[in-house]
């Protein structure tokens, strides 16, 4: 055995907590002193022998990356297993099982697609090298050694539900938190608040907590997809709720993280201790600050809910741009009660499915859409309605929410003060906004939600949420066929410089929900961060000197260069 492999075993070994000898002193360093992180075709890229060594460190759980994909792809394919994986591609679970898979296919840049040729190679391309199914904190710490000795791009991947590209990364190494699971609710005391709480694990989905705290008799601020992991980029990054009108942001209810920090430290952080990175773990980001092991939120009691679900189609193209605009006059009475309210429309059709009232009755639902239709019948619009009620919140979550699937669009965002949409001149612009995407093609998801701080709340979530009324993304329908490759890149483009530039001309001063909008956006550091993003800057320095975390559009990325080799280097 070299000289080198001993001291990686040795290291390697420390850390896992196995008996060392006294002698072992390894020096614990990052390795390659040089500009760009280590990729697989550079000569100080890890031997098979070494990767064999850490996989022995970790009990055997480092991954080597086969990409879904291979068995539509010689010399592994499959036929019968490639038409089962085309016709389930558009499903969450299919993905989230997967250490690799990118449930937002242009970040897999067509790597290993199953729709491509089958005789097309299954190349890694830009999905990670490996990935560590993390199970513990002693694990998470030696993967963080290992990328730092070895000059490796690092990424955290919990399910893959990212439309922004940060869990994948061409020479990566994964460390993979989905399998960290588990939760535990109990009353929580602290100087800021005192009551019932949930402590839930990294990999825990957001249909797990639900489903637990409703045998509780309690409910969490949580999202509307429930195969999300709940601990990742979702709170981290604000996390909107059905809930979040009533009770603000998931990011708002973070009581305590166990992080895992960029020196291998693990830490528990609450507003009373390590303050700064409490406050920018809750809502500046994720994939940046740390290795977030666990979260604890508060709970709430469960409560009834009601719901209304209303669409109608029409070719009267200025009937339906009147009645778009008068709707957006009726959203800020609703969050003001506490109402979420999901639109989806493109051209000549229209729905809000659905419209999402916590502790409303029947009547209370009906009375708010009542304006509305007989604003629709006036115009000679034929709509459909219904008004339903619950007992419990996952009940109305499970029969008022559409199951969600992935891969079907592109998306844009933006966040709509409430000014635009009560200044009558503004809220014209945001309706000629409507009528550009849709008219070219496109759809529109149209978010009804008041995201308002909570009383004593402080943290790092981007303040445009505050004075938003609406989160608005223009989405472009996304094409498997390789042959439509080429239109997809342009509506990329059309997302980031058309639409997204006449959503900000009547929006001044906004931004956008970090994890669902423009992957390109060109000022992000504004979009995202708004006036924090200095603070978070320094934040990320203290905490991660060495920039250890990377991930696209977060807080320090601007000091990366991603390469069309598709290397990690300073910028």
């Amino acid at each position: 055995m070299s000289s080198k492999a001993k001291l990686l075993l040795t290291a390697l070994v420390a850390l896992s907590g196995h008996v060392v000898p006294s002698s072992a002193n390894p020096t614990l360093k990052r390795g390659d002193n040089n500009d760009c992180r280590c990729a697989p075709t550079d000569p100080c890229w890890p031997s098979p022998f070494e990767w064999a060594l850490f996989n022995f460190t970790v009990n055997g759980a480092l991954l080597k990356s086969v990409p879904l994909g291979s068995v539509c792809h010689d010399p592994d394919y499959n036929e019968e297993k490639c038409q089962e994986l085309r016709d389930n591609w558009i499903q969450p679970t299919l993905h989230d099982k997967s250490s690799t898979s990118m449930m937002t296919p242009y970040w897999a840049n067509q790597s290993c697609d199953p729709f491509t040729p089958r005789e097309q190679p299954c190349e890694l391309g830009t999905y990670t090298q490996y990935a560590v199914k993390v199970t513990s904190i002693g694990q998470i710490r030696i993967a963080l050694w290992f990328a730092r000795w070895k000059n490796i791009r690092l990424v955290i991947r919990n399910t893959g539900h990212c439309f922004m590209g940060k869990s994948t990364g061409y020479g990566s190494l994964s460390i993979w938190t989905h399998h960290l699971k588990g939760m535990k609710f109990f009353d929580y005391q602290s100087n800021y608040y005192r009551g019932s709480a949930v402590k839930v694990l990294a990999g825990t989905q957001i249909g797990e907590i639900y489903e637990e705290a409703k045998k509780r008799g309690l409910m969490i601020v949580g999202g509307e997809c429930p195969s999300v992991g709940f601990a990742g980029g979702y709170i981290q990054g604000g996390g909107h709720s059905p809930l979040s009108s009533m009770y603000g942001l998931a990011a708002d209810n973070t009581l305590a993280f166990e992080v895992i920090t960029a020196a291998g430290i693990f830490r528990t952080v609450t507003r009373d201790r390590d303050a700064d990175l409490f406050w920018a773990l809750s809502g500046g980001g994720g994939g940046t600050f740390g290795v977030v092991y666990s979260v604890t939120v508060k709970t709430f009691p469960d409560t009834s809910v009601s719901g209304a679900i209303l669409s109608y189609s029409t070719n009267d193209t200025i009937a339906y741009y009147k009645a778009l605009e008068y709707y957006h006059t009726l959203t800020p009475a609703w969050t003001n009660k506490g109402v979420f309210a999901y639109a989806f429309y493109n051209k000549g059709y229209f729905q809000v499915w659905p419209l999402f009232y916590p502790g409303g009755t029947p009547v209370q639902v009906s009375e708010m859409i009542a304006p509305f239709e007989a604003k629709l019948t006036e115009l000679g619009i034929n709509y459909k309605s219904s008004v339903t009620t619950y007992s419990n919140y996952l009940d109305a979550f499970n029969a008022l929410f559409v199951p969600v699937t992935v891969g079907g669009f592109q998306f844009g965002g933006r966040l709509i003060p409430r000014s635009t949409v009560q200044n009558s001149t503004l809220l014209t612009g945001l309706i000629d906004a409507a009528k550009l995407i849709v008219e070219d093609g496109a759809s529109v998801i149209d978010v009804a939600i008041r995201a308002t701080a909570p009383v004593g709340v402080e943290n790092s979530v981007n303040p445009a949420w505050r004075t938003a009324e609406a989160m608005f993304l223009p989405a472009t329908a996304w094409s498997n066929d390789p042959e439509d490759w080429d239109q997809m890149l342009e509506d990329r483009k059309k997302i980031s410089f058309v639409y997204g530039v006449a959503l900000k001309a009547v929006t001044p001063g906004s931004g956008a929900y970090m994890n669902e909008a423009d992957g390109d956006e060109p000022d992000w550091q504004q979009a995202f961060f708004g006036e924090y993003y200095g603070t978070l800057s320094k934040i990320k320095k203290k905490w991660d000197c060495e920039d250890v975390f990377y991930a696209r559009n977060a807080v320090g990325s601007e000091r990366w260069l991603l390469r069309s080799d598709g290397k990690l280097c300073k910028a």
